[in-house]
Parts: C-alpha cells; sequence; structure tokens
C-alpha cells in the first residue's frame, strides 16, 4: 500500500492556449461575484451599525423581581444565574447523564486525509508537464471525509456512514432569574466543558458487552476472564478511558474506521443577556431596519462592554469579507489575463515579463474595482462617505493612468 502517489501529465501548447481562453470566463463570473460580495458586505456593515447604535440607545437596565410589566417590549439589559427546572438531559445509546443545561456527544473517526502538491514545467516546444504528489496520512476527525475525491481510492477507503454520530441535547424551558429563554439565547449557551464518565451508570451496546476495557494499560476487563484475553486483536473492543470512549482493535495504535467518543456539558451560571421583553420571556429584538439582534455573554458583563464587543465583531467580519472579496477579485483579474502570459510561453524570458506585467494589472484593477464598489455601496448608504471614497478613487485611476502614459513615452 503506497501512501503517497506522483501523477505527471502533460499538456500541448494547444491546449494551454483553450484553457487559458477558457479562464477569461471563469475571471468575469469571479470578478462579478466579488463586485456583489463587497457591494453587500458594506451594506451589511452599515446596517448592522445602525441596529445596534438604535438598540444601544433604547436598553433599559432592569434589576426589581418579580418582572416589571413597565418594560413590556422594551430591550432590557441584567445579569442573572442560569437555572432550569427539567429533568436531567440523557444520551440516548450510551447513558450517560448530567444534570446541567445542555449535553453534546462528540464523535471522532480516525480516517484517511489526503493532501496534494502540484508543480509545473515548461517544455520544449511550449508544452507543460504538471506533476502532482499527493499524500496519505490518518488523523481523528470529527467530520467525514470524503474518499471517494481521493486520487488512491483502493487503499485509502473511509467509511460513508458511521456507527455513531454527533447529538446535542438542551434542557427546557432554560430559566435566567424570572425570565425564560427563547430558543435563539439558549443557542448561544457554549460554554462546553467535557464531563467526566461515570463507568458504573454508562450503558454498553449489547455487541460490545464482553469486550470491554476500562484501562487499557493493565488490561483490566469488566469480565475479566480467560476467554476475554484470548479474543483476537482485530476485533473491535469498547475502551473505557480517560473520559473517552474508543471502539477500536487497538487504543495505542487506532486504525481507519476506528471511534473516540466523548461528552461534553454547558453548566449552570452566571449570564449577561440584552434582548427583549415579552411576557415573561426574553427574545431578539428586530430593529427599525429589520435587523434582528440578541446579546448573551457567559459572564458577568455591562451593556456598554457588549455593544462594544458587538460592534467589534462587525467591523472584523466586515474586514475579513472585504479581504477575501478583493483576494478573489485579484484572482479573477488574474485568470483574465492568463492567455497573454500562455500566449508569450514561445519565449520564455518575455514570458515571464509578461506574467510579472499582468500581476500588476491585476493588483492595480483590483484596487480600482474594489474601491469603487465600496464607495458606490457606501454612497448609498453614507453619502459623505462615499464621495469620499470616489475622490479616492478618482485620484487612484488618474494616477494610474498618468504611470501608463509615462511608460508608455
Amino acid at each position: 500500500m503506497a501512501n503517497q502517489v506522483t501523477v505527471t501529465s502533460r499538456k500541448s501548447y494547444l491546449s494551454r492556449q483553450w484553457e487559458s481562453f477558457g479562464k477569461i470566463f471563469v475571471g468575469i463570473i469571479i470578478v462579478i461575484a466579488t463586485i456583489v460580495l463587497l457591494a453587500r458586505n458594506e451594506n451589511r456593515f452599515v446596517k448592522q451599525k445602525a441596529a445596534l447604535q438604535e438598540w444601544e440607545s433604547v436598553v433599559v437596565e432592569t434589576v426589581s423581581s418579580p418582572i416589571n410589566p413597565d418594560l413590556e417590549w422594551n430591550l432590557v439589559h441584567f445579569h442573572w444565574e442560569t437555572s432550569s427546572p427539567a429533568k436531567d438531559l440523557v444520551d440516548n445509546t450510551f447513558w450517560i447523564k448530567t444534570e446541567w443545561l445542555k449535553l453534546e456527544r462528540k464523535v471522532e473517526m480516525y480516517q484517511w486525509v489526503e493532501d496534494s502538491t502540484t508543480t509545473t514545467k515548461d517544455e520544449l516546444g511550449w508544452a507543460e508537464t504538471t506533476t502532482t504528489t499527493y499524500k496519505y496520512t490518518t488523523d481523528w476527525s470529527d467530520t467525514p471525509i470524503d474518499s471517494s475525491d481521493f486520487y488512491e481510492q483502493a487503499w485509502h477507503t473511509n467509511p460513508s456512514r458511521w456507527e455513531y454520530s454527533y447529538q446535542e441535547r438542551e434542557k427546557s424551558p432554560v430559566i435566567v432569574w424570572d425570565f425564560t429563554l427563547s430558543p435563539v439565547f439558549v443557542e448561544k449557551l457554549s460554554n462546553y466543558r467535557q464531563l467526566t464518565i461515570d463507568l458504573e451508570s454508562i450503558t454498553v451496546p449489547a455487541k460490545y458487552k464482553n469486550l470491554v476495557v476500562v484501562d487499557p494499560s493493565l488490561l483490566s476487563w469488566e469480565n475479566n476472564s480467560e476467554e476475554n484475553l484470548e479474543i483476537d486483536k482485530k476485533t473491535s473492543m469498547f475502551y473505557v478511558f480517560d473520559d473517552y470512549i474508543y471502539i477500536g482493535s487497538d487504543i495505542d495504535q487506532p486504525e481507519v474506521w476506528d471511534l473516540r467518543i466523548s461528552f461534553y456539558h454547558v453548566k449552570t451560571g452566571v449570564v449577561s443577556l440584552i434582548g427583549q421583553q415579552v411576557d415573561n420571556e426574553l427574545t431578539s429584538y428586530t430593529t427599525s431596519n429589520w435587523r434582528t439582534i440578541s446579546l448573551l455573554k457567559e459572564w458577568k458583563a455591562t451593556a456598554a462592554t457588549m455593544f462594544a464587543d458587538a460592534h467589534s465583531s462587525n467591523r472584523t467580519l466586515t474586514r475579513v469579507l472585504r479581504l477575501v472579496g478583493l483576494v478573489f477579485m485579484y484572482i479573477g483579474f488574474s485568470m483574465m489575463l492568463q492567455f497573454l502570459v500562455t500566449l508569450t510561453k514561445v519565449v520564455p524570458f518575455i514570458s515571464k515579463i509578461v506574467g510579472f506585467g499582468t500581476s500588476l494589472v491585476s493588483f492595480a484593477l483590483t484596487l480600482v474595482f474594489g474601491l469603487a464598489t465600496i464607495a458606490i455601496a457606501w454612497l448609498i448608504v453614507r453619502p459623505v462617505v462615499g464621495i469620499i471614497l470616489l475622490v479616492v478613487w478618482v485620484g487612484w485611476a488618474i494616477l494610474l493612468l498618468k504611470s501608463k502614459k509615462k511608460a508608455k513615452n
């Protein structure tokens, strides 16, 4: 079984030309998609910022008990400890219990992972040789890895179905102070901590009843008999060790298809909330621009801190999406100009110069079109800011045109 495969393919000069012309249309689609992404991102940022500012101006601190009816439909902020009158949460397969608010079963499988590296090289006759090396390793993953897409599938097969899967359970209702939390807030409770597995309460599936290892280092069997100790190592056994359940032949040397199962729960504790008071429920709030917002921190936090964090998250997301959009726009322009590089492959030295030139042109076009898109988007929602950005864009375009004239001279 080879865990590394190298494949070499060759493209003629004519094939490379057709491929480069095909990339023009793909590049156009990418550029159009990134223009839409950048415009929507700026629009989303402005609306979210306005919604947070509106929300911040109407939030009310509430500390009275019972619930103040005068604050009905108002946006309120408070902090208190979570609780729930519901029964203990129970995993329906292994019957592991928790008295706390949420119970999560996390399942990982030991699977094949494919990594590839590709290098290209120009040949005589202006053809191109592509060498791709596929490497196969094994690792734990909590998501299925589709091996049908692997180059080498014969010896690197992952299962399409898992014996056990991820599961999450939560109590209902969840109470904070005198309020019942709506699902939108319960979903935000995410301070998961690993649960200690109680060997006395765990239920072992019937097929593994006689194949249980409590401590793999000592081979201390739950049913310690000579028959168990002579079990074939290829048999999947049920290990319970270090707050994990392992299903496989050997805990120290896992094999593909082995499972590792762990459990996590969210405990009760102090939370800070900002939401709309509706009867005895705390729910999300819809602003005048139809943005729905709800804030929760799993510690004691002031309203000012929570809003500051929300504004920071909004700015960070905007910058990330802006950068992603500009990068993909550059890729789109580069693909559109790739045919020029391919055409000049007949003279390698000239091809390198053209390649460098198309990179500069793609970068310049990205700045021009990207900045123009952002400016126009702001012009619609914030005219003053949009005008400033348009002035910067026009200045950049004039500078670019002047530099072209100088280069031509």
